[in-house]
C-alpha cells in the first residue's frame, strides 16, 4: 500500500512537470517561428540557428517523455538523459555566442577557435579515411591559425593560454563549468549534474549496473524510470525556458508577445 502511495506521488509529479515542459515549448516554438530568417549578420544567424536547434532537441524530449496515463508506453530515462545533455551543451553554445555580452574582438576570437577544432575535427576524420578532402581541411586549418594569431584579443592573452589554444583542440576559450559560472549558475553542481548525465550516455557502469534492482532500463514504468525521466524534464524545461527569455533580449521587437507567458512559466515552480 505504502508503494503504492510513493509511486502515485511520483505520477502526479512527473505529469505536472510534463505538462510544464509542454506549456514551454508551445511558448518557444512561435519564437522560433516569430524570427526565422532574420539573418542581419552572421551573430543574429547564429543566434536563429541555435535556438532552432533548441527547438529541434525539445520536441524530440517531448516525444520520447511518455504520457503519464498512456495505454502504451515506454519509458527510457537513459536516453532521455543523452537528449538533456545535448540540449544543455546546444545552450552553452547559444549563450557562449550569442547572449554573453563581450567585445567585437573577444567574439571573433571565440568563433576562430571554434572554427579551428571544427577544422581539425573534419582534417582528422577524413585523414582517418585516407580522403584527399583532408587536404584541404589542412589549408583551412592554417589560415585560422593566421587570423587567430592576428586577433587583437587573442594577443593581449598569456604566451602559455596562446600555445593551447593553437593546439586546435580547444572548442572553447574556456570550460563548460566556467560557461556556467557565466550564466550565474553553481560551477560545482552542474559539474557533478554534467558527469551524472555523461555517465548515463556513454553507457558507463552508472548507467545500467542496477538495472534490476531499479527496474530501470528495461522500458517499463518504475520509481526510478519516471522519477529520473521527471528531473530529465525538469532540466530540459530550466534551460529551454531561459533560451526563450534570451531571445526577446536578442529580438525586443517580439517581447510583447511572448514576455507574459514566459514570466508566468517562471513563477510556476512546477
Amino acid at each position: 500500500m505504502l508503494r503504492e502511495i510513493a509511486m502515485n506521488e511520483i505520477q502526479e509529479k512527473y505529469k505536472l512537470q510534463k505538462e510544464k515542459f509542454e506549456r514551454v515549448l508551445k511558448i518557444g516554438i512561435p519564437i522560433s517561428q516569430s524570427v526565422a530568417g532574420r539573418y542581419v549578420n552572421y551573430k543574429s544567424a547564429m543566434t536563429s540557428i541555435l535556438y532552432t536547434r533548441l527547438c529541434t532537441t525539445a520536441v524530440s524530449i517531448s516525444n520520447l517523455s511518455p504520457n503519464i496515463f498512456s495505454n502504451c508506453t515506454h519509458w527510457d530515462c537513459v536516453s532521455l538523459f543523452s537528449l538533456t545533455r545535448n540540449l544543455i551543451e546546444n545552450y552553452h553554445v547559444f549563450f557562449y555566442f550569442c547572449i554573453e555580452e563581450i567585445s567585437q574582438e573577444e567574439w571573433e576570437f571565440r568563433k576562430l577557435l571554434f572554427d579551428l577544432n571544427d577544422t581539425k575535427n573534419r582534417y582528422d576524420m577524413f585523414n582517418f579515411w585516407g580522403e584527399e578532402n583532408s587536404k584541404i581541411y589542412e589549408k583551412m586549418k592554417l589560415k585560422l591559425l593566421r587570423q587567430i594569431q592576428e586577433n587583437m584579443f587573442f594577443k593581449k592573452l598569456d604566451t602559455k593560454k596562446q600555445k593551447s589554444f593553437l593546439n586546435g583542440n580547444n572548442t572553447f576559450a574556456f570550460s563548460r563549468d566556467e560557461i556556467e559560472e557565466r550564466m550565474g549558475n553553481d560551477k560545482l553542481y552542474y559539474k557533478g549534474l554534467y558527469k551524472f548525465l555523461s555517465n548515463q550516455t556513454h553507457t558507463f557502469p552508472m548507467s545500467f549496473s542496477r538495472m534490476s534492482e531499479q527496474q530501470k532500463g528495461k522500458g517499463i514504468e518504475s520509481e526510478i524510470e519516471v522519477g529520473y525521466s521527471m528531473l530529465a524534464l525538469e532540466l530540459s524545461t530550466n534551460y529551454f525556458l531561459e533560451a526563450c527569455k534570451n531571445m526577446l533580449n536578442v529580438f525586443p521587437d517580439i517581447k510583447s508577445d511572448f514576455e507574459t507567458k514566459i514570466n508566468d512559466e517562471e513563477s510556476t515552480n512546477t
